[in-house]
């Protein structure tokens, strides 16, 4: 028998937002009519795709507009170790952020801040999440870091 060694990976972690948090996908992981997500991408021909996006190796494209609430899921986790003497614990943070940009005149947002931050504490109890409110230079949002151990195979 195999055991894992790793973390649920990033997109694990995209599917939950999606699932629980956002609450753009049906039971069945098909995607809910775009009136019901909260935050949209609006791409240069028209079309429109949920607004979730991992960074990494590329932001979201400057083309693409916003509308509503945006998720942006940093590809690579923060990594830190309790100082074990094997290094065979460690633990990731990945970080999500949560940005309000508001929706379209006369339409309604499906799902606030609010909403999400409570959805957060129930989904990820343990973990912190921070609002900040909007300003002349900011834009509202909520940054979470979610916590995962990880088991680390022994080095060669």
């Amino acid at each position: 028998m195999t055991i894992s060694t790793t973390c649920p990976p990033v997109t694990w972690l995209r599917e939950t937002l999606e699932c629980h948090i956002l609450d753009i996908r049906n039971p069945d992981k098909t995607l809910k009519p775009a009136n019901q997500w909260p935050g949209r991408y609006v791409l240069p021909d028209n079309s429109v795709i949920p607004a979730v996006y991992v960074v990494g190796a590329r932001m979201v494209p400057s083309e693409w507009n916003t509308d509503g609430i945006e998720c942006v899921i940093e590809d690579v986790p923060e990594i830190t170790s309790p100082g074990s003497m094997s290094g065979v614990v460690s633990y990731e943070k990945w970080r999500v952020r949560f940005t309000n940009y508001g929706f379209m005149e006369g339409t309604a947002m499906a799902v606030s801040l609010l909403n999400i931050s409570r959805r957060m504490a129930r989904a990820f109890p343990s973990d912190e999440v921070t609002y900040t409110p909007r300003t002349e230079a900011t834009y509202e949002s909520l940054t979470a870091k979610i916590l995962g151990p990880y088991i680390n195979p022994p080095l060669p």
